[in-house]
């Protein structure tokens, strides 16, 4: 079997390693790019055969143009957001004809949507606890949001009702309100999404990865992502 390349442009190879490679990655090779590449060698290194994916970490790198006509392409190409430039989603996915924008620095579990789970498998669809930099981005782009409590749990944990059926006439109004306002709460858990992938009309596909170290199942959620395989538990 053709070896697959990842190729690193103005990013951190080590450090991807140290976070989300756990053992070897068969059939697999990682390339850097120079860090004085000219356009002929990155337009050389992006048209390779065996090329899988482009990794790169810069919001505002001087190799956008060809990193997007690989993309446009039908390329895979992805962001590692672990140093967590706020104005770099909005800034490259407004360049590629869709919107997503920063959205908070903070730690959730996670579980991973219905979209992700087509491509990933249900093995393994849940996170740990664990702080991610986190975006907006439409639903059918969102691949793993934060677990959001049931209804009761929200009621209960959020507003310390235990017992609606025995709840005082004054209360009743304020548990309505809950439950409206639960379903804002739950959108907005929606909205905080460590990982994310757009898809072009060519097969190309642009992956955000928010995650800010390689805890729990995030190294095989990032396997399964670069080398197109189902994760097991």
């Amino acid at each position: 079997m053709a070896s697959k390349k990842i190729l690193f442009v103005a990013a951190d190879l080590e450090l991807f390693k140290s976070c989300f490679i756990q053992g070897e990655w068969e059939n697999c090779e990682f390339e850097t790019a120079p860090d004085r590449c000219s356009s002929a060698q990155l337009t050389s290194l992006l048209t390779s055969n065996n090329l899988a994916a482009v990794v790169y970490m810069e919001g505002r790198t001087k190799h956008w143009e060809a990193l997007k006509r690989y993309f446009d392409d039908g390329g895979v190409l992805v962001f590692f957001g672990i140093v967590g430039e706020f104005g770099a989603p909005y800034h490259f996915s407004s360049r590629l004809g869709f919107t997503w924008r920063f959205s908070a620095y903070t730690a959730h579990e996670f579980r991973l949507t219905p979209k992700a789970m087509s491509y990933l498998g249900s093995a393994v669809i849940e996170q740990q606890y664990t702080k991610s930099n986190l975006i907006s981005a439409p639903e059918e782009d969102r691949w793993m949001v934060p677990k959001a409590p049931t209804m009761e749990e929200y009621l209960s944990d959020y507003h310390d009702f235990s017992d609606e059926q025995d709840a005082a006439e004054d209360e009743l109004e304020e548990i309505k309100e809950a439950r409206e306002e639960y379903v804002k709460y739950v959108e907005s858990l929606n909205n905080q999404c460590p990982l994310a992938v757009h898809e072009n009309s060519n097969g190309g596909k642009f992956i955000y990865l928010g995650f800010v170290n390689g805890d729990g199942n995030i190294p095989k959620f990032v396997r399964g992502l670069f080398l197109g395989e189902k994760t097991s538990a």
